[in-house]
């Protein structure tokens, strides 16, 4: 008699047969309820904890939604991954038992509802080694008008400055500490403030102080992003 409830797998002998002590007769794996076990980094075990809610996705029923709460933490944390085993239950109590053992499932860790984050789009982010920065363009200004970009150029026989009639920003490199990221936009948690106009491409070509302007031939591809923003070549048109 077995010393649980599950669900029996194919049989492994046939009427007749020979039948060794501690043989394999059939499997049995509990099914209600489940448990699903994954890996959580270190640097995000401040964003978990027991009772936690999950949401697990499974490729053989992509249009559906499995929750799960997290019921154990390990004691310690792998020395090759440096990452926490963490394991999570599932209740898996319809009719017909979707989940199974040994499947591979996606599984999306729910934390709290952030109501006011700045976000930036995702190119706008600088990651190096010695930490991620963005740059935001300041206008320039000369007592109080805004200064407008000049360019030279050879005309009737002589050399003129020309108004672009587009103003100046000054590129200022500005080290910021990055949130969690969904689709084209990122979160900032430090570093920025709501409205700053940031440069989200050209940044290769940039340099703390860098002169900038905007160009609004190129739009991005979501219109609804709270900080934006787009840099040219210094000087260029």
């Amino acid at each position: 008699k077995a010393p649980f409830s599950g669900k029996l797998g194919i049989r492994q002998i046939n009427l007749g047969e020979y039948f060794d002590a501690g043989g394999t007769a059939v499997t049995l794996n509990q099914i209600k309820p489940i448990y699903v076990n994954f890996n959580i980094v270190e640097s995000d075990l401040g964003q978990l904890s027991e009772g936690q809610t999950i949401q697990l996705k499974s490729t053989a029923f992509p249009d559906k939604d499995f929750i799960g709460k997290i019921t154990s933490l390990n004691s310690t944390l792998s020395s090759d991954t440096r990452a926490l085993e963490v394991q999570a239950t599932l209740s898996n109590d319809d009719d017909k038992n979707l989940l199974l053992p040994g499947m591979f499932t996606t599984i999306h860790l729910m934390l709290p509802k952030q109501v006011k984050v700045i976000t930036v789009p995702t190119s706008a982010v600088n990651y190096t080694l010695y930490g991620d920065t963005i740059y935001v363009l300041s206008p320039q200004q000369k007592d109080g008008k805004p200064v407008m970009a000049e360019y030279s150029s050879f005309k009737d026989g002589e050399m003129k400055m020309l108004n672009t009639h587009k103003q100046k920003y000054i590129a200022i490199e500005t080290p910021v500490k990055m949130g969690l990221s969904k689709g084209l936009e990122t979160a900032v948690l430090t570093g920025i403030k709501d409205g700053n106009m940031v440069a989200t491409s050209g940044q290769l070509k940039l340099h703390n102080g860098a002169i900038t302007i905007i160009d609004d031939n190129i739009k991005l591809n979501n219109p609804n992003m709270s900080v934006e923003g787009l840099s040219t070549n210094k000087n260029s048109k």
